[in-house]
């Protein structure tokens, strides 16, 4: 993308000196590349500047839940009675300064058979403007915090907000982290209706891994149409591990 915006770039320098275009025109490689980098920024799944695994491209009947932003005691303990109940696999992407007070809810977690990432510790909004190492102490940070009640290596990774960037991608890439996004995102942070979230997750095809938080009221309340539909149908809920698997 740089070398064709360059090229461009070169190609109107040239045909401004020859007087075909006016000056303004030397811009506009400069506000296309503004656009990709927003764009490639804000939608993991184009692995613009990090490589994300986003669906799985097998034909295979299975799908992944993933839930961010926990642990969150209560809301969590009842997602887990959910998933629990209806016998399906999902995996948690973890705020690291949320595991204080909630260490009984991450050992839950695993002992149910999920799968835990990290989401790093602190997601807070400044988290993409931070500094290449400000970003690997934070996620090392929120490795440790994980480790620290599961005994177990964290193995993956999600972008707080799905942003990446330069300093993300080479922070992520040196601590050796696969970074997960989605191909289905359910918008339960701001879909207000039950119906129209369920509808929303209704457009999951085989493969598809959904992002989901274990805070809303509402995806609690959908989540077992939904995977009493999806199961009937025959499908499988899966960790993302199993997804990835060749």
């Amino acid at each position: 993308m740089k070398r064709i915006l360059l090229i461009a770039f070169l190609l109107l320098v040239v045909l401004f000196f020859l007087k075909l275009i006016p000056f303004w025109f030397l811009f506009i490689p400069a506000l296309l590349y503004l656009v990709a980098i927003a764009v490639g920024s804000y939608f993991i799944q184009l692995n613009y500047f990090l490589v994300s695994f986003n669906k799985s491209t097998k034909q295979e009947k299975k799908i992944a839940l993933t839930f961010d932003d926990g642990p969150i005691t209560e809301k969590t303990l009842h997602l887990l009675d959910l998933l629990k109940a209806e016998d399906v696999k999902a995996t948690f992407f973890l705020i690291g300064k949320n595991i204080r007070g909630n260490e009984n809810v991450v050992r839950r977690i695993v002992e149910d058979g999920h799968l835990v990432g990290s989401h790093s510790y602190s997601h807070t909004n400044a988290f993409p403007l931070f500094s290449k190492e400000k970003i690997m102490n934070d996620i090392a940070k929120g490795n440790e915090a994980i480790e620290r009640v599961t005994g177990r290596n964290v193995l993956w990774f999600r972008p707080p907000f799905g942003v990446t960037n330069p300093n993300i991608a080479k922070a992520v890439t040196e601590l050796k982290l696969q970074s997960i996004g989605w191909s289905i995102r359910s918008y339960d942070t701001v879909i207000n209706d039950e119906q129209k979230l369920l509808s929303r997750l209704e457009k999951t095809k085989a493969g598809d891994i959904i992002l989901l938080h274990d805070w809303g009221a509402k995806t609690l309340a959908v989540l077992p149409s939904f995977v009493s539909k999806y199961k009937a149908l025959g499908f499988e809920f899966v960790g993302v591990d199993e997804l990835m698997r060749k």
